[in-house]
């Protein structure tokens, strides 16, 4: 909700629908260019938060850099039976949700509407976290 500005149609979470190794830190590879990315510099690691434009909400890096652990458990058919507003996902599982793709990942993962997932007990460099509150107007 957040990445997608309140729920807009936008594929990245800098409030756009191509990823830009200039606006996005990812790996902009020739090899892995689609319909929605441009190529360009693969950094090889995280950014200083704030390199790049944050989106109409003033989030920033809400696609590339890290990929940010999410507190839903993963299971790969809960969309198909869960409720459309506001899912919340499984009450248990083994894996934890991933939102965002990381510096590691081509575009594909970086979609506002890719989930990743991996143990909690993992520990990588381009895993993080953001602390997260109820947004006010």
């Amino acid at each position: 909700y957040a990445a997608r500005e309140q729920g807009k149609k936008i594929r990245f979470g800098n409030s756009t629908d191509v990823s830009d190794p200039q606006e996005i830190n990812f790996d902009g590879n020739p090899l892995y260019v689609t319909v929605y990315s441009v190529s360009g510099a693969y950094r090889g690691q995280t950014t200083d938060i704030r390199s790049f434009k944050p989106n109409s909400l003033d989030l920033y890096d809400m696609s590339g850099n890290v990929a940010e652990w999410c507190n839903d458990w993963y299971d790969k058919k809960y969309y198909h039976t869960s409720l459309s507003k506001d899912p919340r996902g499984p009450q248990t599982g083994k894996f934890k949700v991933l939102r965002g793709g990381s510096w590691a990942n081509h575009s594909f993962k970086i979609r506002n509407t890719y989930r990743n997932y991996n143990k909690p007990s993992i520990i990588k460099k381009m895993y993080g976290f953001r602390i997260a509150r109820n947004y006010q107007k």
